[in-house]
């Protein structure tokens, strides 16, 4: 296949993260060979953040889809609840009321009168952007995949968008969430710089009344970026040496040896 047939398939979701997905390394991929390599091709197990995050995404970038997703009408989760990720062959289920508070940020968001945020909403929905842009590399001598949330070829740069408890310290987290290394894959795969978009998840009131959330947007600069590529060099040489099918090693005898 050409580089264009496989974007084109890995546009579908289900393809993205399903087996054809698979014979390429993503940035998650890159953060659990640096921090857990035994999970190294284990699925994640759906929680409240990651369903969170997945309707924070439709919200604010495909919201036609949101009429599709799963949501739990009760209170609590009991038997009732069970019931419901059975009938809907699900793992897990947000819940309306905690839905409603993705929704309630994304709105603010959104609003029209949000002088916090017409800035960003510039960058995000201009005419020249697509959303959910897939892109593969040959990066370091392997195949690595990626989708960025937004993309403007036209102005040159991509955005990622992300929650946060407190944008504030969103740059002490950073390198622990693997983002350094999201930067150095994405601008390598696509050719421009990547902004990441975040959103405070508390709803905070001003003296006023006025409700509004925390914003922040984060560059990263070159020795961030040699950071991440240090970082992505690290965990490839785990997979070589633990996972790869030329390894004569057993992942179930590894173990962290490292000096502080």
């Amino acid at each position: 296949m050409t580089n264009e047939e496989i974007i084109n398939k890995l546009r579908d979701d289900k393809h993205y993260y399903g087996e054809f997905g698979r014979q390429f390394i993503s940035n998650s991929d890159i953060k659990t060979l640096l921090y857990d390599p035994e999970q190294f091709g284990v699925p994640m197990i759906e929680n409240e953040n990651l369903a969170r995050g997945r309707l924070f995404h439709q919200l604010m970038l495909e919201p036609h889809k949101v009429k599709d997703f799963p949501l739990y009408d009760g209170a609590v989760r009991n038997a009732s609840y069970r019931q419901f990720l059975q009938e809907n062959d699900l793992k897990y289920a947000l819940k309306v009321s905690e839905a409603d508070e993705v929704k309630a940020m994304v709105d603010w968001f959104k609003s029209n009168d949000n002088k916090k945020t017409q800035q960003i909403m510039d960058l995000i929905y201009s005419k020249d952007c697509r959303f959910e842009e897939p892109m593969v590399a040959d990066i370091l001598g392997h195949k690595f995949k990626g989708k960025a949330d937004v993309v403007n070829i036209k102005d040159g740069y991509i955005i990622d968008l992300k929650t946060s408890i407190d944008v504030s310290r969103f740059k002490n987290t950073f390198k622990s969430y693997g983002y350094h290394t999201q930067s150095y894959l994405y601008q390598t795969m696509f050719g421009m710089p990547l902004i990441f978009i975040v959103i405070g998840k508390t709803p905070k009131k001003r003296k006023d009344g006025t409700i509004y959330y925390d914003i922040g947007k984060v560059k990263t600069n070159p020795n961030t970026l040699h950071e991440g590529k240090e970082a992505v060099e690290k965990a490839i040489m785990t997979y070589e040496e633990w996972l790869s099918s030329n390894s004569d090693k057993d992942i179930q005898e590894f173990i962290f040896e490292f000096e502080i």
